[in-house]
Formats: structure tokens, C-alpha cells, sequence
């Protein structure tokens, strides 16, 4: 697929969506906006399409162009410029779904970025926000989001920046949550000889981030195939394994260190893939800073 025709069928994202100026500026500057929005997302080219879009946004700007705009910036690569396009998309949204899709990809943009910490915490918000199972709005973002850590793990520092408690989590109701890929093989709960040096790392994040007025959840998950009432013991068993080799470790921990299962009632992806079956099986970690 060329570049171009990928960043089309990005662009038309939101080619149906209802056109919603933010404000009312004159009707002929809307209707000439309208018009070369539509163009916009017919465009081959990229760079044309973002002029069409700056024209559209200057005339009349709304969440779709500034949206779009941010689409077609991200498809190219350029993640400062999809970034703030993002962040202008969220200020014009008139629902509150609309903002949640562009605080995602927001997200998603500052994670390329480098901030993962922010990114993490930006989706911790998200989700705390919004009903199991995770929304349309949500979905895409965050399994790039999860995928990409899948590739390329977070180090010590990072995780223990997540699942710090800061003054924006207490103010919002909100405990910190993190998933550790910790590669379960296909029905098997132990934790083989390759990624203990990733259970050991987590065992010493939990140490750093240690409050004694919080408690710390370590929730096992599994993938889809298999039978459900089969799979939730397996998870159990898969959040016991790594609570025993961390308390082992650790052993202050133990009294405020719990395991608990899910299931497959959890998915980050319902891909029948083997790279999306990997990524479902997993161990999140959950902060109790509330009582849980």
C-alpha cells in the first residue's frame, strides 16, 4: 500500500462524520471550508491535504478538520505536528467521546514522543473513565500503545514513574494501573529462566515506589482460546507465580502484595492472532490507593 493511499484511508477516519463548526463564522466561509474538506479527504498527497485542512481550519475550524489534521501528520510520521493538531481537535470537541478519541491519540503521539510515562498516565484517565470493555474510541490508540511496549518494554525508571501516585491521580479518583509483559507461554502459568530478569526488575520497582499506606494488586490475564472457567484459574495461577518470585524477593511486600485472576474477560485485543494471543497474556499491576 503506497503512502499516499494510506494516508487517505486515514484521513477518511472521519469522512462521515457530521461537519461541526465550534463556533457559527460567516455561512459562506463554512461553506467554502466544507468544500475543500471534502477535498482534503479525497487528497492523494499529503502535503496538499494539509493545506486544504490549514485553509479549512482558518476559515472555519471544528474538532473533524483539526482531527484529520492530526491523522494525516501521524501517517507521516511527524509527531510534534500530530500532537498539537491532537490537542486542538480535543479543545474544539463538542462530546465527550470525541475528546476522549483525541486525548488517545494524544497519548499515543507523546508515547512516540518519548514521554511514556505521560502517555501511560493519560491512558490510565481514559480508561479509569470509561466502562469494560474498552470503548471503540479507546481501542486502536491504546493497542498501539500496548503493542508498542510489547516491542520495546519499559525500563525500571519508567515503570516505577507509572505507578507513582501523584496529586492528579488522588484528584481524579485514580489509581495508578501498569501491564508488564511478562511472556506467558501458551497454557503455562511458571515463569521460565529468560524472563525472571523482568520479574526481578518489577520486584524492584515496587520496592522504589513503595508507600506503606498503599497495597499493590497483581491481576493475571490470558488470551481467548480455551475454555473461560479454564482460563481463570490459569490467570490466577499466572498472578500467583509472579507474586510468590517477587515476595521471594521482596519479602516487606508480602502482606500488601494480593493476586488475583481475570480471565479472559480483559482482553487488550481480540486479533486471532499469535501476536495479539501474546499480548493478552499478561500481568498488570493495579495500586490500591483507594480501598479495593
Amino acid at each position: 500500500m503506497s503512502r499516499g493511499l494510506r494516508i487517505v484511508l486515514s484521513l477518511l477516519l472521519f469522512a462521515g462524520a457530521v461537519w461541526q463548526p465550534s463556533e457559527a463564522p460567516a455561512a459562506t466561509a463554512c461553506e467554502q471550508a466544507r468544500v475543500d474538506y471534502d477535498r482534503a479527504l479525497r487528497q492523494t498527497d499529503a502535503g496538499q491535504a494539509l493545506m486544504l485542512l490549514d485553509g479549512v481550519i482558518a476559515r472555519c475550524p471544528s474538532f473533524n478538520a483539526w482531527f484529520v489534521k492530526g491523522n494525516a501528520h501521524r501517517m507521516l510520521g511527524q509527531w510534534d505536528a500530530a500532537l498539537a493538531a491532537y490537542q486542538q481537535a480535543h479543545e474544539e470537541a463538542a462530546e465527550p467521546r470525541l475528546a476522549f478519541m483525541a486525548q488517545a491519540y494524544g497519548a499515543l503521539m507523546q508515547h512516540r514522543l518519548g514521554r511514556t510515562c505521560e502517555a501511560a498516565r493519560t491512558f490510565q484517565y481514559l480508561r479509569a473513565g470509561s466502562a469494560a470493555p474498552l470503548p471503540s474510541r479507546l481501542r486502536a490508540p491504546y493497542e498501539a500503545f500496548e503493542r508498542s511496549l510489547a516491542e520495546a518494554p519499559m525500563d525500571a525508571d519508567e515503570m516505577a514513574c507509572v505507578l507513582r501516585v501523584t496529586s492528579n491521580h488522588k484528584a481524579l479518583g485514580v489509581c495508578p494501573r501498569l501491564n508488564v509483559r511478562i511472556p506467558f507461554a501458551y497454557d503455562r502459568a511458571a515463569i521460565d529462566a529468560n524472563n525472571r530478569p523482568k520479574v526481578a526488575e518489577l520486584a524492584e520497582v515496587l520496592r522504589r515506589v513503595h508507600d506503606s499506606a498503599h497495597r499493590y494488586r497483581l491481576v493475571g490475564h490470558t488470551d481467548s482460546r480455551g475454555r473461560a472457567t479454564y482460563n481463570q484459574r490459569l490467570s490466577e495461577r499466572r498472578a500467583a507465580s509472579v507474586r510468590a518470585f517477587i515476595v521471594g524477593i521482596q519479602r516487606d511486600l508480602q502482606g500488601r502484595l494480593e493476586a488475583r485472576g481475570e480471565g479472559e474477560n480483559r482482553l487488550l485485543t481480540t486479533d486471532d492472532t499469535e501476536s495479539a494471543h501474546a499480548l493478552n497474556r499478561r500481568v498488570e499491576v493495579q495500586v490500591l490507593c483507594q480501598d479495593g
